[in-house]
This record gives C-alpha cells, sequence and structure tokens, in this order.
C-alpha cells in the first residue's frame, strides 16, 4: 500500500485502479439452513435457495380478502396489497 500512495503522486491512474480493486463489491446468500422432516438441510445451489425463499415468503405474504374488508367497512386503498406471490 505504501508503494501505491507513493505511486500516486506519479501515477494516479495505478492508485484509482488499486482503490477500484479493493472496494469491488459482491453481493451473494450465503448457504440456507431449512428443516426438512425433522433433518436440518443446508442449502447451497442458488435455485433451490430461490425456491426456499419464495416458499416462504409466499406463506408469510398472503391475498388480501377484500369482501372480509367491506365487511369491516375499511376505507383504505388495497390496490398495491391485492398481489400474490407466483411460485
Amino acid at each position: 500500500m505504501k508503494m501505491c500512495a507513493k505511486a500516486a503522486k506519479r501515477n494516479s491512474k495505478k492508485f484509482w485502479a488499486y482503490v477500484k480493486n479493493k472496494t469491488v463489491l459482491k453481493y451473494s446468500v450465503g448457504d440456507l439452513k431449512t428443516i426438512d422432516s425433522e433433518i436440518e438441510v443446508t442449502i447451497t445451489d442458488d435455485m433451490e435457495k430461490t425456491s426456499a425463499f419464495c416458499e416462504y415468503f409466499s406463506s408469510v405474504f398472503t391475498k388480501v380478502d377484500v369482501s372480509r374488508e367491506q365487511q369491516l367497512n375499511l376505507t383504505a386503498d388495497t390496490t398495491e396489497l391485492d398481489t400474490e406471490f407466483q411460485c
């Protein structure tokens, strides 16, 4: 690093190439652990991770029952909530 800092005065392109090299961010989803039939399973494949997240979030986020809201006389705008996840 010291050599790079000294060289930055003479060759700023080399310095900024070094900075860019060190600041590149790589995002990835780590391995997932889940329980399947009482056995802990580690998911490493990206497509299996996608399926696991889809299954989980589709069970958490459900389509809003508009008829129930009408019975309760709610006036909230639910147009954005009427979406359902498709796995």
